[in-house]
């Protein structure tokens, strides 16, 4: 509390009937107070007067919205004693209180303290004293038939709540004071020390929890502050009564919902997009069109559930946001559609090519004449037909998923070549037989010193002695028996069935 002569620091306050506070304020920096073990942040909180008479009600509800979210700790400053007013005031706390607290996941109160200054009326102060006087309003409240606040009623009968009696401050600050503490009398001084040191000590005990009693963290506070704020702003006409307050918070909750679900619903519309093969089955207008029937429906489904009297107007502005957020995913599926369009031509081009090139090797291997292209060899002009059109089809793709689309390309195409490979070997080995190459040599091994007409002769005797059997990729039969052939073992001419020579 500082020097005797030194005044009181804090929010701004001055002696008389005016207003200083406006709205509500937060001291900057947070009070580390040390429990057990840890230490708490005790946030000091400050709101105008509630029960201002130049005030409307409207703006009343909005404070005690506010100070119920951000507090745990709740302090009703009253003059002198608890008057109806005051109880009138508290009754509409409540009721604020409670529908925040369902909206937020919160207990209406967790503490409150009826903080009586000025009292005069018995010699008994503090917490003592406070008890004994908020006894008295309960039964006063409790007899009364019917009860004018039952809200009240049963928050003051709990045990979240107590009362403190505070005596006169002095004359000296009554009458203009800059709050030293030699200038207040000695029972007040008192009184504020230990009302303030009991606050401060039971702070462990109301840290500002949900209604399950799990802690809040800040980040988590301030979300629902922030929430709060928006539901004032966007509903500016939704607090003139509790009533009405639960009203626009059932509002808020059905608008919240619509957008969750229609954003949901974008999104996974978004990630089809991002496959080529489903983006290509809706085409930009199909995709309107199916934008335009969910925000109908959930508008269908918003005048249902939206209550008045700001019905219309939610209306109307849930119906721009849904047909703004629709505009922008349709430029961009309508971008997006574009290059899977472009994507899929270059796709199909490389595919064809690549399938071309292999049904003309194809063709080849049927043909005595793959004798002259080795499987290696064959294998090497697989891998630059391969190479060439993955580099055309790189350069005709389009959009951030190409790179993805020709690692799965080069993977399609090079399993193919792989199957075509295995084909190809079997029937160069075919071939190979039927000429009689001996040992797995090459032919162009044993007719690699004849010109080419010579080499152009053998190939074309091969081929007249031993057709080639037709018919896809099936085996080519086994090889005649050496004495069969034109030639015997050792290059010598065979000899026919009667011992002559063979033509």
């Amino acid at each position: 509390m500082g020097r005797e002569e030194e005044p009181l620091a804090g929010f701004e306050w001055r002696v008389g009937t005016q207003n200083v506070t406006r709205g509500l304020w937060a001291w900057s920096q947070p009070l580390w107070v040390p429990t057990r073990g840890s230490k708490v942040a005790v946030l000091l909180v400050d709101t105008e007067g509630s029960m201002d008479v130049k005030r409307n009600k409207e703006t009343s509800i909005k404070l005690c919205a506010l100070s119920m979210l951000l507090s745990s700790y709740q302090i009703l400053n009253i003059g002198c004693r608890v008057k109806d007013p005051d109880l009138e005031y508290l009754e509409m706390f409540m009721q604020v209180a409670e529908v925040v607290g369902e909206a937020y996941g919160l207990e209406p109160i967790q503490h409150l303290d009826l903080l009586v200054r000025d009292w005069t009326s018995s010699q008994l102060l503090g917490f003592r004293g406070g008890e004994q006087h908020l006894g008295d309003v309960w039964q006063g409240l409790a007899a009364t038939s019917p009860c004018k606040h039952p809200k009240a009623l049963d928050v003051l009968g709990g045990s979240s709540s107590c009362c403190y009696l505070m005596p006169f401050p002095g004359k000296r600050v009554a009458t203009g004071s800059v709050g030293a503490l030699r200038d207040m009398d000695e029972d007040f001084r008192e009184s504020l020390r230990n009302y303030i040191t009991a606050l401060v000590g039971s702070a462990r005990r109301h840290v500002r929890r949900d209604q399950r009693g799990e802690p809040l963290t800040g980040a988590q506070l301030a979300a629902k502050i922030k929430n709060l704020s928006e539901v004032m702003r966007t509903h500016r006409s939704g607090f003139s009564s509790p009533c009405q307050m639960a009203v626009t918070f059932h509002n808020q909750r059905a608008l919240d919902s619509a957008r969750q679900y229609y954003a949901a619903w974008l999104g996974e519309k978004d990630a089809l997009s991002q496959r080529m093969a489903d983006c290509l089955r809706v085409d930009p207008g199909a995709m309107a069109e199916e934008l335009e029937e969910q925000r109908r429906l959930l508008l269908e489904l918003g005048r249902e559930e939206l209550k008045e009297p700001e019905k219309e107007a939610l209306l109307t502005a849930l119906e721009q946001e849904l047909a703004r957020e629709a505009e922008t995913f349709l430029v961009i599926y309508s971008e997006r559609h574009q290059d899977h369009t472009v994507n899929q031509r270059a796709l199909d081009r490389a595919r064809s090519d690549h399938a071309r090139f292999q049904r003309e090797k194809a063709a080849l291997s049927q043909r005595l004449g793959c004798l002259w292209v080795t499987p290696c060899a064959m294998k090497e002009q697989l891998v630059q037909n391969r190479r060439a059109v993955l580099r055309r089809c790189r350069r005709e793709m389009v959009g951030p998923g190409k790179n993805r689309l020709l690692v799965a390309l080069k993977v399609e195409l090079t399993r193919e070549a792989t199957t075509f490979q295995k084909i190809y070997r079997r029937r160069y080995r075919c071939h190979a037989v039927k000429a009689g190459i001996v040992g797995g040599v090459a032919l162009g091994s044993l007719v690699g010193g004849l010109g080419p007409r010579a080499v152009g002769w053998v190939l074309g005797l091969w081929a007249r002695s031993y057709p080639l059997e037709s018919g896809g990729y099936g085996g080519c039969g086994v090889s005649p028996p050496l004495s069969s052939r034109p030639w015997g073992r050792g290059g010598r001419r065979g000899r026919d069935e009667h011992g002559q020579g063979g033509r």
